[in-house]
């Protein structure tokens, strides 16, 4: 019997592009079952207003048996169009996720499947270079130089194309929290993961949905998901600073004592104050922002919410 291998493709405005993509996976399906797996395909349109759920429906009636088409409600993020698709197909003996652009090459698939049937419960495709301008670069490069900081193994460069195991989407899909950092979270998993490495190529249809405030917020959630650093880091300026005051305070007796006074005036009193007034501010800014993603948690909203599977309307709500 094949086993199957579901791979999550979200997509968001991504109609120029769509019906290329599905011919280059209908190409190598028969690669793929040669391995001895059954390939699927599942496109998560996450609120696109292109024409690109028309444009999966049409695929669908087309393509009924190769691929399943999942709609949300509206447009809740990259990251929660991959959940929706991961516990669409958990029942699948592998899951994979590549780009709806076609930036990524599709036959990596082939290439993570046999290492996957070779024994590998987690393959990851990391770029060695990518056609982006340096801006983006030199963003990317210092992100992911932090977060490696916390998280093993992480690329210099991330990734965004990868194959997990049953085993790993059990404990994946077993984790809560909306605002996540995926690519941690699989690398924190315990299972070793199994690298291979290819060439992000340059973009053909429409552009990138990543502003630099995106960016920023994607990069955001990522370290305060995964990291310990500015808890840490206050915790050692709190030290500093009444280190530094005890110092000041022994100067000041000393001083005291030998009959001269080292500081005059108001102007030391106020920097002091200032500096000791921004550093408090810092912390509880740090200390606020972990307690609201423990309350966004606790409250439980849904991470995505499906409108429709395929023509078929269902409503249900997935956390």
């Amino acid at each position: 019997m094949l086993k199957k291998l579901s791979v999550i493709i979200p997509v968001f405005n991504n109609l120029a592009s769509l019906k290329e993509l599905n011919e280059h996976l209908y190409g190598i399906k028969i690669e793929i079952a040669n391995l001895g797996v059954n390939l699927q395909i599942v496109y998560v349109d996450d609120g696109s207003i292109d024409g690109s759920w028309s444009e999966l429906n049409a695929l669908k009636s087309q393509y009924s048996e190769f691929i399943d088409c999942i709609k949300l409600s509206r447009n809740f993020g990259q990251l929660s169009a991959m959940f929706a698709g991961y516990h669409h197909a958990r029942k699948s003996d592998a899951i994979a996720s590549i780009s709806a652009d076609l930036q990524d090459p599709v036959h990596l698939l082939v290439e993570m499947t046999k290492r996957w049937v070779s024994g590998s419960k987690l393959v990851i495709a990391q770029r060695e270079s990518r056609e982006d301008s340096v801006l983006w670069k030199l963003t990317s490069k210092v992100a992911y130089k932090v977060l490696a900081h916390d998280v093993p193994n992480l690329p210099p460069s991330g990734f965004d194309v990868f194959l997990m195991d049953k085993k790993v989407i059990e404990v994946l899909l077993g984790q809560t929290g909306r605002r996540r950092f995926l690519q941690g979270d699989l690398l924190l998993t315990g299972f070793t993961p199994e690298f291979i490495s290819y060439r992000r190529g340059v973009r053909l249809y429409g552009k990138s949905q990543y502003t630099l405030k995106k960016r920023f917020r994607n990069f955001s959630d990522a370290f305060f998901d995964s990291s310990y650093f500015l808890i840490r880091t206050t915790s050692r300026i709190g030290l500093t600073t009444i280190l530094f005051g005890i110092a000041l305070l022994v100067v000041l007796v000393f001083s005291r004592v030998s009959g001269s006074y080292p500081f005059e005036g108001y102007v030391t009193i106020l920097c002091v104050i200032l500096i000791l007034g921004g550093v408090e501010i810092a912390i509880l800014g740090v200390i606020s922002e972990y307690i609201w993603r423990i309350y966004d948690t606790l409250r439980e909203k849904p991470m995505f919410v499906v409108d429709k599977i395929a023509s078929r309307t269902r409503k249900r709500i997935d956390k």
